[in-house]
């Protein structure tokens, strides 16, 4: 029993450990977490403390870093200073605040890193530098909010102390293209161009850049403004290109970036920057506009081309025609294939319509394309152009009212003609009547009559039957038009055709007296010949040629005799001219009418045509401008030309000028004024006699200007100058010995020269000097009025011959002075020699003893 009794205590001791350990457990362990809570807030508090006096301690110190960036302005060194002990605290680098201010008393700051451009580091100012971080409990037992932890070091910036034994401060660095070309398709966009310094500075960084390539600026691409700016502390810079994706078809295009000078930085390599825009547009379909049209043949028209896009290339089109309109006859059009200028989108091919006077039907035809470069064909690709006629059917009559004939006659012809000539089968039903009894008296064929395309006349025979009674009255036959096809009945529509015994012969003549080249159609002069009345036999009217024209020349005829057909009331004689270049008076073909055969010559029986000149007087000039001639040249040749042949004679006065003297026993004599230029030739020569005399004088010249001539027009040049060379030379000669200076101009030696004549320009080419060896002396300069040599050449001779002349000009008296550079000393028997060389002179010299 007592045992259960203990057993039973025991329980209750244990029971009652365990309750009591239950109520301290939550205490101990809030006990625990607090002291590690307590340590995290102290670490992290002495890890944002030591981030920013880490931080603060780099961007003060002195000195610069490479690419000559303070340490002051080195933004990314700061902040990575501050992280590398804040990382502890998980500080990052937006954690990092950097601002500066002018010191304890300045109040705020007032600048943050990077530096703006226009602000500057004095000495004195400071570094601020705050490091935040948070700080929240491990265990969420409490809602705590996120606490802040913020720690801010200020340190005095050390800036321009020097320090000994610091080394001096890197180079400026060197700023590139990241790239040096890139290839992009037109559809990009927008891209992005980086320039990259070898290291970051302090100082503002400004690099300009230029634009070159087959690319447009402002067109194929955009581009942001130059200069690139890279502030301090940085190391990049961009520039933003835009690409203008257009629907042109061009061939691959190039936008070059061409790097200036930069501020504060060294330009590296690469320091250009190609772009190549690959094109992404297919080439355009090529089409008609339309697939027809309609107009009249009085209205030229454009059958026009359309592209589906532009293109920057020519674009060929090849075509063909065909149909039931002519190419050449009813229509032109240009030559296959045309070229579509690049960026065009439309283009005309210009149909030009033949306005004739010929009755027609409607005629259509069609240009089709047939081929492309740099374009596919779309649709339509042909285009089918109908010409519409706008003229009336032609009127058709009787060539004559009325004609006569005896009963032996034979035949009589009876002549209709059109108005017009036309394109259709035209039929003519003709009314038959008169006193005439057919078959008896004549017989005739009363078919309606034919007249086919394009013929503009047709006849009808009427077969005179002689009955040989002489005492029979006059008969007639009457032929009425009656309802045509294809034409309209004209006038005179009724012909009375007369069988009588006294039939006379018609006459003969030309249907005007005259007529000028100036009249032409067709390429020449149509004259007709015709005939007083109708006559049943074929009329030949022979003819001659005369007037101030060649024939063959400056005309031609088709024949020399003409034939008026039975029945027919006229027939042509056609002129042709050529047109020749030449300016020539106005002249004349005279045709002739010689003695017909059938017929009588009537008057008028002499035709003159007047061939006016078209041709503007020929251009006047000299063939050229100037030439030069010694004065031993004799003869000198000045030629006037025409620059075409003229028919007339032109006159060529000319003015005479210069500073040379006419005439015979002075300076030249010349061909007197005027001279001429007979019709057919080009040219004359002005002839100058120049006269070789033996005086020494200035160069001179002949000024020939041409006045106004007669039947040509003054050109260019009008004006021919002779420059006359004197052939005698300025000679100059010594005054006297050289010499040497006294006192402190011992140590030169002077010549005296003295020319022949004071303004007449001489050239020296060469001088030389011999001095004695033991004289101990160098000469350094020749001088004749300026220097012509400069140097220390040693003793006992010196040329001089280069440059060639040494010296040019006019003068009277001058110095040739020699400087040594001491005072020579004297040495018994040996001397001093200058010899100096005149332009086409003998050389002189001068020599003197040395002692």
């Amino acid at each position: 029993m007592e045992l259960n009794i203990f057993k039973k205590i025991i329980q209750k001791i244990k029971g009652q450990g365990m309750v009591e350990f239950a109520l301290v457990i939550p205490i101990l362990l809030l006990l625990v977490f607090g002291i590690i809570e307590a340590g995290r807030l102290l670490f992290l508090y002495s890890a944002v403390l030591s981030s920013s006096r880490e931080a603060a301690r780099y961007g003060s110190a002195a000195g610069e870093m490479s690419g000559s960036l303070r340490y002051y302005a080195d933004c990314d060194g700061i902040r990575n200073a501050a992280m590398r002990i804040g990382r502890f605290a998980g500080v990052s680098a937006t954690d990092v605040s950097i601002s500066y201010d002018h010191g304890p008393t300045s109040g705020s700051s007032f600048a943050i890193c990077p530096l703006a451009p226009d602000e500057q580091i004095a000495l004195a100012d400071r570094v601020i530098v705050q490091v935040v971080s948070t700080w929240q409990p491990l265990l969420p037992i409490v809602n705590f909010q996120p606490v802040p932890i913020s720690a801010i070091t200020r340190r005095t910036i050390i800036k321009d102390v020097a320090i000994e034994g610091t080394p001096p401060s890197p180079i400026t660095p060197t700023i590139a293209f990241v790239e040096s070309e890139q290839t992009i398709d037109e559809g990009i966009g927008q891209l992005t161009i980086i320039m990259q310094l070898t290291a970051a500075t302090d100082k503002t960084v400004s690099v300009p850049f230029s634009l070159d390539g087959t690319a447009l600026a402002g067109t194929d691409y955009t581009v942001s403004s130059s200069p690139v700016v890279i502030l301090p502390g940085y190391t990049t810079g961009q520039i933003t290109v835009n690409i203008t994706d257009d629907d042109v078809d061009e061939d691959a295009e190039t936008a070059v970036l061409i790097m200036g000078t930069p501020t504060n930085a060294v330009k590296g390599s690469p320091f250009t920057h190609i772009i190549n825009i690959e094109d992404n547009d297919d080439p355009p379909e090529v089409s008609f506009l339309l697939p027809d049209q309609s107009n009249p043949e009085n209205v030229d028209n454009l059958a026009l081309l359309k592209l589906s896009h532009p293109s920057s290339k020519n674009i060929t089109v090849s075509f063909d025609t065909s149909g039931v309109a002519l190419k050449g006859t009813d229509y032109t059009l240009p030559t296959s294939p045309i070229v579509i200028p690049a960026l065009d989108t439309t283009f005309p091919i210009v149909v030009d319509v033949f306005d004739d006077l010929i009755d027609e039907d409607d005629e259509p035809f069609s240009i089709t394309l047939t081929g492309a470069i740099n374009a596919t064909l779309g649709n339509p690709q042909v285009h089918i152009y109908t010409i519409l006629d706008n003229d009336d059917p032609p009127d058709v009559f009787f060539t004559w009212e009325q004609q006569s004939g005896d009963e032996t006659v034979g035949t009589m012809t009876v002549e209709l003609q059109l108005t017009a000539e036309s394109s259709k089968d035209i039929t003519v039903p003709l009314h038959l009547g008169g006193t005439a009894t057919r078959d008896v008296d004549y017989t005739i064929d009363l078919t309606p009559l034919y007249i086919p395309p394009g013929a503009m006349s047709a006849s009808v025979v009427i077969n005179v039957l002689p009955d040989l009674d002489d005492l029979e009255e006059d008969e007639t036959i009457t032929l009425m038009i009656q309802n045509p096809t294809n034409a309209n009945r004209g006038a005179p529509f009724k012909h009375t055709a007369t069988i009588t015994s006294d039939a006379m012969m018609p006459d003969a003549y030309f249907a005007s007296a005259s007529s000028k080249s100036s009249d032409m159609a067709n390429g020449g002069i149509e004259i007709k010949v015709m005939l007083s009345a109708a006559w049943s036999d074929d009329v030949t009217v022979p003819f001659t040629f005369a007037g101030t024209a060649t024939k063959d020349v400056d005309y031609t005829v088709n024949a020399t005799q003409v034939v008026i057909p039975a029945g027919g009331a006229s027939a042509s004689i056609f002129v042709k001219f050529y047109d020749d270049a030449i300016d020539e008076y106005d002249e004349t073909v005279e045709i002739i009418m010689g003695d017909p055969t059938n017929a009588s010559k009537g008057d008028p029986n002499i035709h003159i045509i007047t061939i006016p000149d078209n041709d503007p007087e020929p251009s006047l000039y000299f063939t050229s401008s100037g030439q030069t001639a010694d004065e031993d040249a004799g003869t000198i040749t000045i030629t006037a030309q025409l620059n075409v042949i003229s028919g007339k004679d032109v006159t060529v006065p000319f003015l005479v000028f210069g500073s040379a003297v006419a005439g015979a026993g002075n300076d030249y004599t010349i061909t007197p004024s005027p001279l001429a230029i007979l019709a057919g030739g080009t040219s004359v020569d002005i002839l100058v006699d120049v006269i070789d005399d033996d005086v020494i004088e200035l160069d001179e010249d002949v000024v020939v200007t041409l006045d106004t001539p007669t039947n040509a027009v003054l050109s260019s040049p009008g004006t021919h100058t002779v420059v006359i060379k004197d052939n005698e030379p300025n000679c100059p000669a010594p005054m006297g010995l050289p010499y040497f200076g006294i006192n402190t101009n011992k140590h030169l030696l002077f010549w005296d020269l003295q020319s022949s004549d004071p303004i007449v320009p001489t050239d020296l080419t060469e001088v030389t000097i011999h001095w004695p060896a033991g004289a101990n002396v160098n000469l350094s300069s020749i001088t004749f009025g300026s220097t012509i040599f400069a140097g220390n050449a040693p003793p006992p001779f010196m040329a001089v011959n280069t440059p060639n002349p040494l010296w040019s000009g006019a003068f009277d008296t001058r110095q040739m002075v020699f400087i040594f550079d001491a005072s020579p000393k004297s040495i018994p028997g040996d001397f001093y020699q200058i010899i100096a060389t005149f332009e086409g002179c003998s050389p002189i010299s001068g020599i003197i003893p040395s002692d």
